[in-house]
């Protein structure tokens, strides 16, 4: 093998092994969380897979608007260090939903234990069956003619009665976030879960089962289960839907739902007394020939098989609920013509990059037609020897290589995604000019578990935790490569760490990045 060929396998080995080394914390359940002070306390718990209890390991656990994370160890266990205070505690897991638990309170020098039970992101049909029999708990509500009142305006709050007695004054769309993941499991499609919400809703405001204790619900099946378990998905049915109630001539209805029927939902004079207009006795098609529930209101097992079949939130709600309208849904706007815009030159910006003797990490923040490497770099045709790029979905040689005034290029950079960094090689200083458009719409860049060399595709300079927001929780270190500070050329943004610790406090145009995923993900860079 030629000393060329030796010099650049060298050159490979040095850049991965670099910052690998540099980052060489160990990822066990308590060597990430920085070291706390005497006084904090600390939550600890184990994660697992709710449907085979075994240990979920390296899922990464972390405060909701704190600092610092930890992963759990082979075992599942984790022990973050945690101030005094209340706490939402939030996990991710490759192949698992997101999910968190409120109100968790840390007192000085104690612990709190907070389990997971981890639901996987795509189950199968076996498995979302289980999930439904395990999650689901649908209420034992009854109509009660002492609680028959109109209600037209939608309050903001609701009054809970907890476990402890304490009643409890909750932001309304804070209460329906811990009621939906009870109710239907959060793996369930979003437009069943979305309805879910709604109904949720609407029965709890009309709700005053508890008025002797000042309260509108409790946390049982006697109203209907609420918990401080969140997961992403239902936090998303919640959120699409927010304000929306379910309306009966303009009164919100008391919306009962219930597990699954037999073919067929009842009217609400067949299973109690009163007779309600808006639940009416419909077709259902759960699957389902025998009873769990009451039977009157939405079937939650069918409108799981509507919106698999296609139909909308707001077209399960409809079928359920006899003669309803929506409250606070925004109606469709109809769509205008669209007037042929003007043609207008778009402005040319030229951006310039200092460049020193040796290897740089660089990155291209415009967006440019052609993107050879001869003509991305022509403006230092005759000062650089080689161009890297790292392939990190690559199944064998993750590097593409470009040596300009080679015979035959064997490297497999023929062009270069300006999603991603680049390793350039100058032979002497210089400054690298590339002209092109800004870009104006924001960048998605796709990225797996472990490291990614990445680019920053815009002329904005921000702080990392903001350049990174798209992905929080899913990465813990950042690196980059500054080739003018040769004392102390790497710098580092460590998620775990308080900020102050960190060296690399901002993502900069024309600089290109390492990133450590926790698991895969897809990283929006805003122009």
């Amino acid at each position: 093998m030629g000393a060329r060929r030796w010099a650049f396998v060298l050159a490979v080995a040095c850049l991965w092994v670099a910052p690998l080394a540099w980052a060489s914390a160990p990822a066990t359940g308590t060597g990430l969380g920085f070291a706390p002070p005497v006084e904090s306390g600390a939550i600890w718990g184990q994660a697992r897979d709710i449907l085979t209890q075994r240990p979920v390991a390296s899922a990464f656990v972390y405060l909701e608007g704190g600092r610092g994370g930890v992963y759990t160890d082979a075992d599942g266990y984790y022990r973050l260090a945690a101030p005094p205070g209340q706490w939402t505690v939030a996990i991710r897991a490759a192949g698992y939903l997101d999910m968190s638990q409120t109100y968790v309170r840390v007192l000085v020098g104690r612990t709190a234990r907070v389990d997971f039970d981890l639901v996987v992101e795509n189950p199968t049909p076996a498995q979302e069956e289980e999930l439904f029999r395990l999650m689901a708990t649908p209420p034992e509500q009854a109509w009660s003619p002492d609680f028959d009142v109109a209600i037209a305006a939608a309050p903001t709050t609701i009054r809970v009665l907890m476990p402890d007695g304490q009643v409890v004054e909750m932001d309304l769309e804070e209460y329906v976030k811990g009621v939906v993941p009870q109710e239907l499991p959060p793996s369930a499609p979003l437009e069943a879960l979305k309805a879910q919400a709604v109904a949720a809703r609407s029965y709890a405001v009309t709700s005053w089962n508890h008025a002797a204790q000042g309260a509108n619900v409790c946390t049982t099946t006697h109203c209907q289960v609420w918990k401080g378990v969140h997961f992403s998905r239902t936090n998303q049915a919640v959120e699409e839907t927010r304000g929306v109630f379910a309306t009966y001539r303009g009164s919100i209805i008391r919306a009962f739902y219930f597990g699954h029927c037999d073919g067929h939902t009842r009217n609400s004079e067949d299973v109690w007394v009163q007779a309600l207009p808006y639940c009416r006795s419909v077709a259902c098609e759960c699957g389902y020939t025998w009873m769990w529930g009451h039977g009157v209101g939405m079937c939650q097992e069918g409108a799981i098989a509507m919106a698999r079949r296609g139909a909308t939130f707001d077209e399960i709600l409809r079928h359920y609920y006899t003669g309803i309208s929506l409250m606070g849904m925004q109606p469709t706007p109809t769509p205008q013509p669209t007037p042929t815009p003007t043609a207008t030159p778009k402005p040319v910006v030229t951006f310039t990059q200092p460049l020193q003797a040796g290897w740089n990490l660089v990155s291209i923040p415009i967006a440019i037609s052609d993107t050879t490497p001869s003509n991305v770099f022509a403006s230092i045709a005759s000062q650089y020897d080689m161009a890297m790029q790292y392939d990190a979905f690559a199944s064998n040689s993750r590097w593409r290589v470009y040596q300009p005034g080679a015979p035959v290029q064997t490297g497999g950079l023929d062009a270069l995604d300006l999603r991603y960094g680049i390793w350039l090689r100058a032979t002497e200083p210089c400054t690298l000019t590339v002209s092109g458009l800004r870009v104006v719409t924001s960048t998605e860049i796709p990225l797996i578990t472990g490291l990614n060399l990445i680019g920053y595709p815009s002329l904005e300079p921000r702080d990392v935790s903001d350049a990174l927001a798209s992905i929080t929780g899913k990465y813990v270190r950042l690196y980059t490569y500054r080739a003018d500070r040769p004392d102390s050329p790497w710098l580092l943004y460590d998620f775990t760490v308080p900020p102050e610790a960190n060296t690399l406090k901002q993502m900069t145009p024309g600089q290109g990045y390492w990133i450590e995923m926790v698991q895969p993900a897809n990283l929006r860079i805003d122009p």
